[in-house]
Formats: C-alpha cells, structure tokens, sequence
C-alpha cells in the first residue's frame, strides 16, 4: 500500500492554491479531502473545481453536494458545461484563444 501524502506534497508550493477537480464521487471526496490535510501543513489554499456537466437529471444534487461538502472549509467554485463552451466560443471569435 502506498501512502497518499507521499504523492500530493510534492506539487503543493508553500503559500500558494492549490485546485481540485471534484466531482462529489468517493475518489475525488478522498482526494480533495487528503490535499486539504496535506496544503495545511504548507500554509495552501485549496479550491475544489467542480463542472456542471448538465447531462442527468441530478447534475444539479451532485453540484449541491459538493457545495455542502465544501462548506466553510473548503473554498469551492463550480463552472457549467454551457458557461464553459460559451467562453470558449467567445475567446476563439475574438482570437484570443489558441
């Protein structure tokens, strides 16, 4: 068995935010919460990242739950596919994406 820690220290920098994909699934809970146990040693920030997909029913409940999840411990954001595929459309219009 491997140890968790050993392999998120290495890319938190003192200081600095370190971001989360969270989905609100067992495995990214698990993740994001290890990264928060370990950035407290290193004085980090960290933000869960969670998308919107939009494509079930429940989409909305899992965005929720990540909310609550997060709640005064955890800074959390959440993007939709539909805001997403906005501003991308907009930065290649205006050339402003590669």
């Amino acid at each position: 068995m491997f140890n968790l820690k050993s392999l998120i220290t290495p890319h938190l920098i003192k200081g600095k935010k370190c971001f989360v994909a969270y989905s609100g699934g067992v495995d990214s809970t698990v993740l994001l919460n290890e990264v928060g146990k370990a950035a407290n040693e290193f004085n980090s920030e960290v933000e869960a990242v969670h998308v919107n997909h939009g494509y079930s029913k429940s989409s909305e409940s899992w965005e929720e739950h990540c909310k609550v999840f997060c709640n005064l411990r955890i800074l959390f954001s959440s993007e939709s596919i539909l805001s997403i595929k906005f501003f991308i459309t907009f930065a290649s219009a205006s050339g402003k994406a590669e």
